[in-house]
């Protein structure tokens, strides 16, 4: 009995210890490609009728990954949503009355769904307009409202 007892606690120590690095691994997947695309310090300008097609690895490496997001699981599905954003350069405009649903993903805190949304409550007279979409208020207002133009 003593001897089943060792080899299930055994085992059970060999589980955690693959369960711990197997959750490693796939954490920390998730939050390279966030830094890599937020460290980008090659600005890339979009256009309604082209896109990016930049990869994140000519961006930078994954080893540019901060220690603090390595360590804070909690905001690590919040940057890789918002990843997306950065694929922006700072000035650069999107006519949301005219743009594509992969367009309007490339906007910070945009995804499927609220690109989906905003296509649907076209047409926008000014860009505060677009704040009537479900799930478009504030701070993501805040955050497209440089971006974003209604001519």
């Amino acid at each position: 009995m003593e001897e089943k007892n060792a080899t299930l606690a055994r085992q059970y120590r060999v589980f955690c210890f693959i369960l711990l690095i197997s959750a490693t691994l796939i954490l920390g997947m998730a939050v390279i490609p966030a830094n890599a695309a937020r460290k980008a310090d090659v600005p890339q300008i979009v256009s309604a009728t082209e896109t990016s097609t930049k990869t994140e690895s000519e961006t930078t490496s994954p080893a540019s990954a901060d220690e603090a997001d390595m360590k804070n699981t909690g905001n690590k599905i919040k940057l890789r949503a918002k990843s997306a954003a950065t694929n922006l350069a700072p000035g650069t405009k999107i006519n949301i009355n005219k743009a594509d649903r992969a367009m309007l993903e490339k906007l910070p805190e945009i995804g499927q769904a609220k690109a989906k949304a905003i296509i649907a409550g076209r047409p926008y007279n000014t860009i505060e307009d677009v704040m009537k979409v479900k799930g478009i208020k504030g701070k993501t207002f805040d955050a497209i409202r440089d971006y974003i133009v209604v001519k």
